[in-house]
């Protein structure tokens, strides 16, 4: 369908350079007849002076040219951009089936890309988030400044870009949710850094685990810190006891003895 509809458009031109050598034609025949009065309307049309019909001629194919090459022209730009609306969605199919995020901000702040991952992320439709400031509308208040400030320095020029951090971004529900990301400046031909490409992780589920788990290890470390205190607390109490019996046992002895006399 759409190569029957690039056809139509293309051969439009052709058709519109037809149009206007007839036109052409039939003017020059007017303006013979009634400027100057050189026969009929009919005799205009077909001119018997051959100087006249060459060049009659000469600029009609030079009208029929002319349209030819804006065909050419309309059709290579018509190819670029489908192949450029292909590769477009290509690149957006591959960012989609992604497992992480991926995200673009200009230089203003501003979400001009947003994959799948990071939509059900953050709970957004994909045309809810592009356009909007990332640090007002995304992430949690107690942190905005601090990471606008380093954000505006990288385009000021003042800082280089932190490769890897962590932080929270506000989800629609109003949830928080800890992402790890990976930063890469996208610059212009001079250098200067015109976008920020960042690929995100949510790391959440995983942090709760780590912090569960670290919280048991802590758990058990005090319990056989505990329990190795107490090992030792009976270990020693043992040894005062047999203390206690060896001393009883020496005292016993000598009473013994006497009775025995």
């Amino acid at each position: 369908m759409s190569g029957k509809i690039r056809f139509y458009q293309a051969d439009k031109f052709v058709l519109i350079g037809i149009i206007l050598a007839l036109l052409y034609w039939f003017v020059e025949a007017v303006i013979h007849e009634f400027v100057f009065e050189d026969g009929s309307l009919v005799d205009g049309l077909i001119p018997t002076d051959m100087n006249e019909l060459w060049m009659r001629l000469f600029i009609s194919l030079n009208f029929l040219g002319f349209s030819l090459y804006a065909r050419t022209i309309v059709a290579r730009r018509r190819d670029a951009e489908e192949l450029l609306r292909e590769e477009r969605d290509m690149a957006q199919m591959y960012l989609d089936a992604a497992g992480v995020i991926f995200l673009i901000l200009d230089a203003g702040q501003k979400v001009t890309l947003i994959n799948r991952r990071g939509c059900e992320v953050l709970g957004y439709e994909e045309e809810e988030i592009v356009g909007r400031d990332w640090f007002e509308n995304f992430l949690p208040e107690r942190i905005r400044r601090e990471t606008t400030e380093v954000f505006e320095s990288l385009f000021k020029g003042g800082a280089s870009i932190v490769e890897y951090h962590e932080n929270t971004v506000v989800t629609k529900s109003g949830a928080e949710r800890l992402v790890a990301w990976h930063n890469v400046a996208l610059r212009d031909r001079n250098g200067k850094a015109s976008a920020v490409l960042s690929s995100g992780e949510d790391i959440t589920e995983k942090r709760l685990a780590e912090d569960t788990l670290r919280e048991r290890f802590d758990e058990l470390e005090r319990f056989r810190k505990a329990t190795v205190e107490r090992e030792l607390r009976m270990q020693e109490l043992k040894e005062r006891v047999f203390e206690l019996e060896r001393r009883m046992s020496e005292m016993a002895a000598p009473a013994s003895q006497a009775d025995g006399r």
